[in-house]
């Protein structure tokens, strides 16, 4: 397996994947998914080279996205990824996925790796980033900012 930068060519494909995750994520917690607005985002971040590839004997196998965000209280540049998908038939090659990532990283300002994990998730993920080096950092959670309608 190799990790490597996308090729605008394969856009589509990774959309397919991202809108995979975030249509089921977005549904999980009553957001509307808007297919439009993520293909915009999908195309600027291939173009800003925040996608890499996972590659296995030709054939692509997943995908993970991210940015650098320096942290406000420690000496750390954090890889946040903004998401992070291996196709289901490709699944046990997560870990090496990873450790590619990993390798990629050491030649960028990043100090540490940050995956989120679904909300929805089984705890099988979870206990599996455990087991593959990972160490649970914090959970998030979201209210809405009501606003009135103003009608004019």
């Amino acid at each position: 397996m190799k990790l490597r930068f996308a090729e605008p060519k394969e856009i589509t494909a990774i959309y397919r994947m991202y809108s995979d995750y975030q249509g089921v994520e977005m549904a999980s917690i009553g957001l509307k998914f808007d297919a439009v607005r993520l293909m915009q985002e999908v195309e600027d971040m291939v173009k800003s080279k925040a996608v890499f590839v996972g590659e296995s004997d030709g054939k692509m196998i997943g995908a993970v996205a991210g940015y650098l965000i320096p942290s406000g209280c420690t000496p750390d540049v954090f890889f946040q990824t903004k998401f992070f998908y291996v196709c289901p038939e490709y699944r046990h090659k997560t870990p090496q996925f990873i450790r590619e990532l990993m390798e990629f990283l050491k030649s960028t300002p990043a100090t540490k790796l940050i995956i989120a994990s679904p909300s929805y998730a089984p705890e099988g993920l979870n206990r599996f980033f455990k087991i593959n080096g990972g160490v649970e950092v914090e959970r998030h959670f979201m209210w809405p900012v009501e606003r009135e309608v103003v009608h004019a």
